[in-house]
């Protein structure tokens, strides 16, 4: 049946107003293509060096960290017991009459066990009871031997060292912090130079630990020399050494 004419004369504008707006959106991708497919530009990776530096210093002690006490050997552990408290007792007796303040005397160690001893000439075992005594007494350093000596007078037969260190450390630390970045930095310069570059900036420092170390004295010889001299056991502290150390990377170019 023959469509009527109005009908027909509606139609034909819905259909060229689809068709373009079909062609209007293929028009507008076309245009857009391009601007997704432009790409950023490269970012070129940064030239980088990484090199460690150690920096070192000494500073003078002031403590001396002495550990001494008494062994006490006996048939009896009870009675070994009671001696052994009577030596200490005379021992710290001594120590704080030297000026040492309480607080800075500190028990380390009691340990009461049976021993087996052969006399090497005779062949003969003895057996008993020990008893080891120790205690641990910061001193000012130049106070170390006269606290030796008078612990020593005292009855305590047991020295165990001496340790020398600094109550302050951290201005001679900081130097050392200093000394490694320099150290590290003078690396860089040579290593980039060798290389035809510049260091240009520092991207980053990691620290390693700080080092303080401890001048020590051994306990028997010590011992030894106050029983020669028959007076101050002669005491030399020397100097403590003071390490830092870092790893830092640079930007060359």
């Amino acid at each position: 049946m023959p469509i009527p004419a109005t009908r027909a004369a509606m139609r034909r504008p819905v259909t060229v107003l689809t068709i373009g707006l079909a062609l209007g959106l293929v028009v507008a991708s076309a245009g857009a293509a391009p601007v997704l497919a432009q790409a950023e530009p490269a970012v070129e990776p940064l030239r980088t060096i990484t090199v460690s530096g150690v920096g070192q210093t000494e500073i003078e002690p002031d403590q001396a960290v002495v550990r001494l006490g008494v062994i006490t050997r006996g048939q009896s552990a009870k009675a070994v017991s009671r001696r052994s408290a009577a030596r200490m007792s005379s021992v710290l007796e001594a120590v704080r009459d030297e000026g040492i303040d309480p607080a800075d005397i500190k028990t380390t160690r009691i340990d009461l066990s049976p021993f087996r001893r052969r006399n090497q000439e005779t062949d003969q075992v003895s057996t008993g009871w020990q008893v080891v005594n120790q205690v641990k007494a910061t001193v000012p350093v130049e106070q170390a031997g006269d606290v030796i000596d008078a612990a020593i007078a005292a009855g305590a037969n047991d020295l165990d060292g001496v340790r020398f260190r600094a109550s302050d450390p951290s201005a001679a630390v900081s130097a050392a912090r200093v000394a490694a970045v320099g150290s590290a930095r003078a690396a860089a310069d040579e290593l980039a130079a060798a290389a035809g570059e510049e260091v240009l900036r520092v991207l980053s420092i990691v620290e390693g630990d700080a080092n303080v170390s401890r001048a020590y004295r051994n306990g028997p010889q010590l011992l030894a020399e106050s029983a020669v001299f028959a007076a101050s056991a002669p005491i030399e502290p020397g100097m403590i050494d003071v390490s830092s150390s870092v790893v830092v990377t640079y930007e060359i170019g």
